[in-house]
Formats: structure tokens, sequence, C-alpha cells
């Protein structure tokens, strides 16, 4: 309801969002014997699910109205909470300061890493100022200023991203 409490949700989906990459990937990354294809079919499966979840919210919003979606997410999360530690390892890492600053320091790392955090930090301007994939604020407000109502512009967005999800694994073939 007010720019504060949107900033919040921003920092906490920014959070889920480094822990789902930082942790599931490099764990999942480990495991595999293919990792090319297992981590297109991560970002896959990562994105087809963002399209249908939109548009679940979606028709969950005009059914049964924003505050009670809300709700129903808040109960969907809390069940995910004592699934998410079944996955958890069984030793315990300290994770030391040092170590962490370290991987910080560019001066240490290979020119291929360099470039392709260039890459990354590029993409993730653009994707910033657009506002995909996390459904950011300004396509929907060019879309709603070209004429669009709100479910058509969700509509769009969640048709994006399943195609994003379903031409990762053609291109990861390439």
């Amino acid at each position: 309801f007010t720019p504060l409490e949107f900033l919040s949700g921003k920092i906490t989906e920014g959070v889920k969002d480094a822990s789902i990459w930082s942790v599931n990937r490099a764990f999942l990354l480990e495991q595999s014997k293919d990792k090319r294809k297992m981590l297109s079919q991560m970002m896959a499966i990562n994105y087809v699910s963002i399209a249908f979840g939109s548009l679940i919210a979606g028709f969950l919003i005009a059914w049964i109205f924003y505050p009670n979606t809300l709700i129903f997410c808040l109960l969907i999360s809390i069940l995910l909470i004592p699934v998410s530690f079944l996955l958890q390892e069984t030793y315990e890492k300290r994770l030391e300061v040092r170590s962490f600053l370290a991987l910080l320091d560019l001066r240490r790392r290979e020119e291929s890493f360099k470039r392709f955090l260039l890459l990354f930090l590029l993409t993730g301007l653009a994707y910033g100022f657009i506002g995909l994939p996390t459904g950011g604020y300004i396509l929907p407000i060019f879309l709603l200023e070209n004429g669009f109502d709100s479910k058509t512009i969700g509509v769009l967005i969640s048709l994006h991203m399943l195609l994003t999800g379903l031409s990762i694994p053609f291109f990861a073939e390439m």
C-alpha cells in the first residue's frame, strides 16, 4: 500500500532470488553430469513457473480479490518453509567474512570472469529498467499508456515468461 512496503517486498524478493540461484544452482551443478542441460532445464522451469504463477495470481485477484490472493500466497510460502529444511545439507559451514570479501575482489579474477560480469551487469541494468523477468513497472506502464488494460498486460507478461522458459532449452542445445 505504500512505497516503503513495496521496497520491503522488493528486498525480500531479492534475497529470495539470491538464495535460490546461489544455493540451489550451485548444489545442482555439483550433482549433475551434464551441467549445461541441467542449468537450462532449471532456468526453463523457473520461467515457466513464473508465467503460470503470474497467470494464476491474475485469475485469483479477479476471483477472490487482491488482499485474499496475498493471504493465499503467504500461506503457500509458509508451507514451503518445512520443505526447504528437508533439502539442507548434513554439515554446517561457517561463513567467514574474509573469505566472503575475497570473493568480491575482482583483481584476483580471470579475464573471462570479468567479461561475463560486465555482460551480466549490462543485462541486469536492462532488466532493471524494463522490469522483467521479475515484473517491474516500466513495461506495464508503457503498455497501460498505449491502451492495454491490466488483464491484457498480465497475460502479455506471462506469455513473455512462458516463451522465455520454453525457448531456453532450445537455445541451450545450439
